[in-house]
């Protein structure tokens, strides 16, 4: 895999994205019950940018990003048949490099918030530069990613 890029979410993309949230290693941590639902949402909530994310020709991931002040907090979706081969990482730090083109705004930092359980996410954004900021009021690990 080469080149990653990040893509408006079109409502095609929702089949896929249903497939893999219903898979065992994502279905315990996404709790969207309604993706069309969702979908809706996500698209027309001013501050909310849903992505799909693409390498070379490839859709792989949905990452959604949701802006608030000088933050954004995100969540990432990787297809699970390309888990635990470092593209989440990858999609982080393209993430990153691109947020400001993306999102077309001035941000501070990047949020996660991430179940005390899910090991393999806690690694994959602390590999991916992101530090343990504490505990949400939902009983979620947070962590956070200075941008500048």
């Amino acid at each position: 895999m080469d080149e990653i890029s990040f893509h408006n979410l079109r409502l095609e993309h929702l089949k896929q994205i249903k497939l893999w949230s219903a898979h065992k290693s994502i279905k315990r941590w996404i709790h969207i019950d309604n993706w069309d639902d969702y979908y809706r949402y996500a698209v027309n909530e001013e501050r909310t940018h849903p992505f799909a994310v693409y390498c070379d020709d490839a859709f792989y991931g949905l990452l959604v990003a949701e802006v608030d002040n000088l933050q954004v907090g995100i969540f990432l979706l990787i297809d699970p048949a390309l888990q635990n081969r470092g593209l989440g990482q990858k999609t982080l730090a393209c993430f990153h490099d691109a947020i400001d083109t993306l999102l077309n705004c001035n941000l501070k930092n990047v949020i996660a918030y991430i179940a005390v359980q899910n090991h393999i996410s806690k690694q994959c954004f602390q590999n991916a530069g992101y530090q343990y900021g504490g505990m949400d009021g939902d009983g979620e690990e947070i962590w956070k990613f200075d941008l500048r």
